[in-house]
């Protein structure tokens, strides 16, 4: 299970209230990574070790849907996919915050080919 911790502490120095801002974005790549060879064969090398034919999904997101959970002071986007049986390389991806005393502004979509104003004008 590949896990990715971002764990911030943030101190005011100050008595003065201050604003803080931290982003973090992400595109849906459920399913990107399963192999459309359905039925690859599987060669070998002159040295008697196995080559894999090997072809992503990469930039197939059509179908995948992403969806907001709260709870208390939680919050999380669930980037998912849309697949009858999960394969090799389905499954989920998840971004959370625990934000006490915080103000979190979220998309649950946005344009990766663009300029990211979409997620900036928040």
């Amino acid at each position: 299970y590949p896990i990715a911790l971002f764990n911030w502490t943030i101190e005011n120095p100050s008595d003065r209230p201050i604003t803080l801002s931290i982003l973090l974005s992400w595109q849906n790549m459920v399913g990107w990574f399963t192999n459309t060879l359905k039925s690859p064969d599987v060669k070998m090398r002159d040295d008697g070790s196995p080559v894999y034919e090997y072809q992503p999904r990469i930039r197939e997101s059509a179908g995948n849907l992403n969806r907001l959970l709260k709870a208390g002071d939680r919050i999380g986007c669930v980037l998912d996919g849309s697949f009858e049986t999960a394969a090799e390389g389905d499954g989920q991806w998840a971004i959370a915050a625990q934000a006490a005393n915080a103000e979190l502004f979220y998309h649950t979509r946005w344009n990766p080919a663009g300029d990211g104003s979409d997620l900036w004008q928040t």
